[in-house]
């Protein structure tokens, strides 16, 4: 499919940069410990998938897929904080669980849109990251509050 050495490259980055924009963000959301967290164990599952690659044989193959899986249900986790606090992303929730539905029904069954279903889910996960950051205040302004009702007083 793909140059494994550009492919790693692309994963390490994803890696970084992801763990970079969360522990950027973490003091501007209503969780700051949880988030900074969930940027270092995203780029510690990411980089175990990387450096796990399946077709070096069945135990390295089920290392993989248990990062992968453990990186799937991390992911799914931090979005719906992320979507709650960003009060919106609903739509783009359901299109991340779709996306991790197929990718699991492709793994269960060895065969299906696996790559599909993993495309769609990370496409997810980045636009309710994009969306969140976007609405965070300027460095420099107040921390977000999560929101105590919808009624303006």
């Amino acid at each position: 499919m793909g140059d494994g050495v550009a492919d790693g490259g692309g994963f390490l980055g994803a890696a970084l940069y992801t763990r970079r924009a969360l522990k950027v963000a973490a003091p501007a959301l209503p969780a700051p410990r949880f988030v900074a967290a969930a940027g270092d164990s995203f780029a510690l599952l990411l980089t175990g998938v990387l450096l796990t690659p399946y077709t070096l044989g069945d135990v390295v193959h089920w290392i993989h897929r248990s990062f992968g899986a453990a990186l799937f249900m991390h992911e799914m986790v931090l979005a719906v904080r992320l979507a709650s606090w960003a009060s919106a992303g609903a739509a783009l929730v359901v299109l991340q669980v779709a996306g991790g539905v197929a990718s699991g029904v492709s793994v269960v069954l060895e065969q299906g849109p696996l790559v599909v279903g993993q495309a769609v889910f990370q496409l997810a996960f980045g636009m309710i990251m994009i969306r969140t950051l976007r609405l965070l205040p300027r460095q420099g302004t107040k921390p977000v509050s999560p929101p105590a009702s919808t009624e303006q007083t």
